[in-house]
């Protein structure tokens, strides 16, 4: 799970087939059940996972789609606090490409009932689900931008009870959390520029593709050894590349992050060492 802040964590699942699957459930009456990977909370945490019925279970059969959490057998169970006592939710993410126009459905916070036997450490594998057997309606499901190419995205929260943080702390931790830093080891650097001067051409370099933190951007770094346009054969060109990613239709565009490239002295003393860095304003940069 993605920490939020000091006390709110979250999951966000991608459903593929969603669409398909609910067609065929409702064409078959039986309940089809999807799950989610097996995940924990945090580090030493709870495991657990998700579990989603498109055609609904119980009182939401036929009308709903029922979705629920599921309390797993985990590795730290031996040194975790039972019975497990934090707030969840579970919120259908709208895919309108404009955020600003997005109505997300937000369940609502549901604390839990710690005497129920679902929150009890588990005996066995996993415990009995708990949720929303009437989550989202069908008719609900037709409106905004829920379902887009057949696929839907649920975005799962906990809060920890024992770490709810006055709001200054929430901006503190906010503001902690801000920034993101990728570091590109590039091999054979000297070789590839004097080839690119030797030969007069352009020798692009490619970093692997990575994304900016857990459902964020897609990206990946160009760099032309020997320059590009105007300061081809004096300097170093180096470039973000925007990717289309796995978690685009939940994202705000245009992308709005400010950035910048450090390179980095590796003298063996770390004082000794001096950071070239140049701020750049965002700009687009196609690349084929």
């Amino acid at each position: 799970m993605t920490k939020d802040d000091q006390s709110h964590y979250s999951y966000r699942w991608k459903i593929n087939n969603f669409s398909k699957q609910l067609k065929l459930a409702k064409q078959e009456d039986r309940d089809i059940k999807l799950y989610s990977e097996s995940f924990y909370t945090h580090k030493y945490g709870y495991k657990l996972k998700l579990r989603l019925y498109p055609n609904g279970v119980g009182v939401g059969k036929g009308t709903h789609a029922s979705v629920f959490m599921v309390i797993m057998r985990g590795e730290y169970d031996a040194i975790l606090t039972w019975p497990f006592d934090w707030k969840y939710n579970f919120t259908l993410l709208d895919q309108k490409p404009e955020h600003s126009t997005r109505e997300n459905f937000d369940g609502g916070y549901s604390s839990p009932d710690t005497s129920n036997h679902c929150y009890q450490r588990p005996k066995t594998n996993e415990n009995v689900g708990i949720g929303r057997p009437k989550f989202v309606s069908h008719e609900t499901l037709k409106t905004e931008n829920y379902v887009v190419d057949g696929e839907v995205f649920i975005k799962f929260e906990l809060e920890d009870p024992s770490l709810t943080p006055s709001l200054c702390d929430v901006m503190m931790s906010k503001d902690d959390q801000s920034h993101y830093s990728y570091t590109w080891k590039i091999n054979d650097f000297s070789k590839q520029l004097q080839l690119a001067k030797q030969e007069g051409r352009n020798i692009r370099l490619y970093s692997e593709l990575f994304y900016t933190h857990k459902y964020g951007y897609k990206l990946k770094l160009s760099l032309d050894a020997n320059g590009e346009c105007h300061v081809k054969g004096t300097h170093v060109s180096v470039f973000m590349i925007i990717m289309r990613g796995e978690y685009d239709t939940i994202l705000t565009w245009p992308f709005n992050w400010k950035y910048k490239f450090t390179l980095l002295d590796q003298k063996p003393e770390h004082s000794m060492r001096k950071k070239h860095r140049r701020r750049l304003q965002y700009s687009r940069y196609n690349s084929s």
